[in-house]
């Protein structure tokens, strides 16, 4: 695990212990202890909430940790994705509301009912409409 990692990592850390919102002294203290600027803290911030804007895996481990590090349908502490709930491709957001931590196995399982629910939207449309 890099320098960086860890930092962010224990800044996930701080964001479960305070419910995830960190008072500005608490900032402060943070950005002090581990020499890093407040801006770049600010930007971590709004990554963690917002996703990140560079596409950076690192915040892959980092999301996961924070929504509980295993899998939100049956609990496998490994092979772990993270699913948007609301597939951007339909609109959803990449913000840290509408994401999932979910194991290979139920990652596909949502995939495979989402595609059944396309398609069935899909051919309702054909029925109501036909040409």
């Amino acid at each position: 695990m890099n320098d960086k990692l860890e930092v962010q990592t224990k800044l996930v850390d701080l964001l479960v212990q305070y419910d995830g919102s960190l008072p500005y002294g608490t900032r402060k203290r943070f950005a002090k202890e581990y020499n890093i600027s407040a801006n770049t803290l600010k930007q971590w911030l709004v990554d963690i909430r917002h996703g990140p804007r560079d596409g950076s895996r690192d915040w892959s481990i980092i999301i996961i940790k924070l929504l509980g590090g295993c899998c939100a349908m049956c609990g496998a502490p490994d092979r772990l994705h993270i699913h948007h709930i609301t597939p951007l491709a339909e609109g959803g957001p990449h913000g840290f509301e509408n994401l999932q931590i979910l194991c290979k196995p139920c990652h596909r399982l949502q995939h495979a009912i989402l595609r059944k629910r396309q398609y069935a939207a899909w051919l309702n449309s054909l029925l109501r409409n036909p040409q």
